[in-house]
């Protein structure tokens, strides 16, 4: 049975590409409850990301497996989420990604608005700092 899944957790990890700002997570949790704490949110806001966002999301929520994102700006996004409204689903193309608020939102916006205009890149200190 699928829902049989638990997950305990406590990575941290970063990832470095040339030309783009390292992006660095922690992950944590247990049960069925995850928290990701991103340094920044470019990650998901690329068109380019948004089907693996989406599939990760849907692999989750058949675990029953939540993974809240939380950025500096705080609560961003939660992937195998169960319920999602039809704003959230018009704007993700997921039913498992929830935006966490209005506020969440905007900040997916201005960072996708961001990224193509200054091709992903951000000043050292927004990108490497955690909340």
């Amino acid at each position: 049975m699928a829902n049989d899944v638990t997950v305990d957790a406590d990575l941290t990890f970063s990832v470095e590409n040339p030309g783009l700002p390292t992006f660095a997570g922690i992950l944590t949790g247990q049960d069925k409850s995850l928290e990701l704490r991103i340094n920044h949110p470019f990650v998901f806001t690329g068109r380019s990301d948004a089907a693996a966002i989406r599939g990760v999301a849907d692999v989750l929520a058949g675990h029953g497996l939540r993974v809240t994102v939380v950025t500096p700006a705080g609560a961003l996004a939660t992937l195998g989420a169960t319920k999602a409204s039809w704003w959230q689903r018009r704007v993700t193309g997921s039913r498992h990604v929830r935006i966490e608020g209005f506020s969440a939102l905007w900040t997916l916006i201005r960072t996708r608005r961001h990224a193509r205009q200054e091709g992903v890149k951000t000043d050292g200190s927004s990108v490497t700092s955690f909340a």
